[in-house]
């Protein structure tokens, strides 16, 4: 899967916000993923157009969320 991370931001809550590139043909898989990690993030498509996909994830899932990213980025 082709997801390319264009900005990581750390918010005041301590979440973490990523901004990041995904492929049209991954953008649907991607979503799915994220739906079964649920209660982890939210998430939504920025701009289609440039296929812009912003994720935010709460503190206590931070970690785990760079390895579930690691991993998909394999697939």
């Amino acid at each position: 899967m082709e997801i390319q991370i264009v900005k990581k931001e750390k918010m005041p809550d301590a979440s973490v916000h990523y901004k990041m590139i995904v492929q049209p043909r991954d953008l649907i898989i991607l979503g799915y993923l994220l739906e079964s990690l649920e209660g982890w993030s939210y998430y939504t498509t920025i701009d289609k157009k440039e296929n812009i996909f912003s994720v935010e994830v709460i503190k206590a899932f931070t970690e785990k969320f760079e390895l579930f990213l690691e991993d998909i980025k394999r697939l």
